[in-house]
């Protein structure tokens, strides 16, 4: 049974390089331009400090994409249908909106994005992301596609600096299938850990890299319950292969009492 997330998806990744194929629709706005409008960044997005209002489709959000670009305003109008709001998580892809992006200072839409999820529309707009998910140095958008108790999952649009736009790819369909608690990256070593909620042990702990434009799987630290304490395997890619490296014994969770 699919429930309703929780927590805070904290989630980037590091590929540099990478250009996503564009798969895009072109789209219409109008709305009053204001230069006292405030601006948020990366860190804004990071650190959850995004004023994103009473309504999502009465207040745009103007991001930074990269220092020395002109701000993209993004202007989300949720789907006015009952299937596209009614509460709790759909069995199907529905769609829930759509995200109409322009550029601070000029009203016309240079792109329009099509919003499909299994969230309902406002939770989709509620949970919304904005993060520098391939690390070419350009803010990318994560649109909520579906959740659990304990995890979420994210479509990404990469922003494509030769168009001035954002696309999907195969490797957003790759980062999509990654349903985790929380999602963080390291880039000193261009790596995606994500993190899932465990019970007695500790969650699953996988770190990705992006390889060739796609997602690969190269460590997993996995847990099981044993008498007392729990048995941690860690596994790495080897040679194109996973194999567990290294097996030990650690404490069970400690629960806190009722």
């Amino acid at each position: 049974m699919r429930g309703t997330f929780k927590v805070s998806v904290v989630a980037a990744v590091l590929i540099t390089g990478f250009t996503c194929p564009t798969r895009v629709d072109a789209g219409q706005a109008s709305h009053p331009v204001s230069t006292r409008e405030k601006v948020y960044t990366a860190e804004d997005f990071r650190k959850g400090a995004v004023n994103r209002g009473p309504s999502l489709e009465a207040k745009p959000l103007l991001i930074e994409i990269a220092p020395g670009l002109p701000p993209y305003r993004l202007q989300f109008i949720p789907d006015k249908g009952a299937a596209a709001s009614d509460a709790g998580n759909s069995e199907k892809v529905r769609h829930v909106g759509r995200i109409v992006i322009s550029r601070r200072g000029s009203a016309a839409a240079i792109q329009t994005i099509e919003l499909e999820s299994h969230l309902p529309a406002p939770d989709v707009m509620k949970w919304f992301d904005a993060k520098d998910i391939n690390f070419d140095g350009y803010l990318d958008l994560a649109v909520p596609f579906d959740s659990g108790a304990k995890w979420m999952s994210f479509t990404y649009w990469c922003f494509d600096k030769s168009k001035g736009r954002f696309a999907a790819s195969v490797l957003s369909d790759e980062l999509r299938e990654v349903r985790a608690m929380s999602i963080e990256l390291d880039p000193q070593v261009d790596e995606i850990h994500a993190w899932h909620l465990g019970a007695d042990c500790p969650g699953l702990h996988e770190i990705f890299k992006i390889v060739d434009g796609h997602l690969v799987l190269v460590r997993d630290e996995k847990y099981a319950r044993e008498g007392n304490g729990c048995i941690l395997s860690i596994e790495k890619r080897i040679e194109g292969k996973m194999a567990v490296v290294e097996t030990r014994a650690v404490p069970a969770v400690q629960k806190e009492p009722h």
